[in-house]
């Protein structure tokens, strides 16, 4: 992917993150979390919707990952809904665009070819996840899912404030 093309991709997300705070204003609650497995990043989220007694909180994130082999940043929609006073199950809907190293199985790559390719992926996954620490405004939290993404699953540890 040129590198125009991942800077039209950071303006994008940019000014729809920005769209999506003006509509938060509302809310006030804001989350980041480090992604942890085979590539690692992290995710950015504005709280969007929620009803009063919290048992539902719905984001709009951006993420940023990256490996020796892919680097890729994406806009995801995320629902949260408790399921206990600690458990919670979320799922998450999106799609995450970058570049991705080719491999070559069956045949050796040419001189023209490109180290890298590029991606537009779709972001679908569903998951569980743990407060382990609250306080008034927020909490700490840990968060597993899997789903159709590039990589099948992740682990995210973060705080929402």
């Amino acid at each position: 992917m040129e590198l125009k093309s991942i800077r039209m991709t950071t303006i994008l997300l940019a000014v729809l993150l920005s769209v999506s705070a003006l509509q938060a204003h509302n809310y006030g609650r804001f989350r980041a979390s480090a992604n942890l497995g085979l590539v690692n990043g992290g995710t950015l989220g504005i709280r969007v919707d929620g009803d009063e007694k919290e048992n539902r909180k719905s984001y709009v994130n951006l993420s940023y990952m990256t490996s020796d082999f892919t680097t890729y940043g994406g806009i995801s929609y995320s629902e949260r809904r408790q399921w206990n006073d600690r458990f919670y199950y979320v799922w998450t809907g999106g799609f995450d665009a970058g570049k991705i190293k080719q491999l070559y199985i069956a045949s050796e790559p040419q001189e023209d070819d490109p180290e890298h390719a590029g991606l537009l992926m779709p972001h679908i996954t569903i998951g569980v996840g743990y407060n382990y620490v609250r306080w008034k405004t927020g909490s700490a939290f840990i968060e597993w899912d899997v789903g159709l993404k590039l990589l099948l699953t992740n682990i995210n540890v973060g705080i929402e404030f």
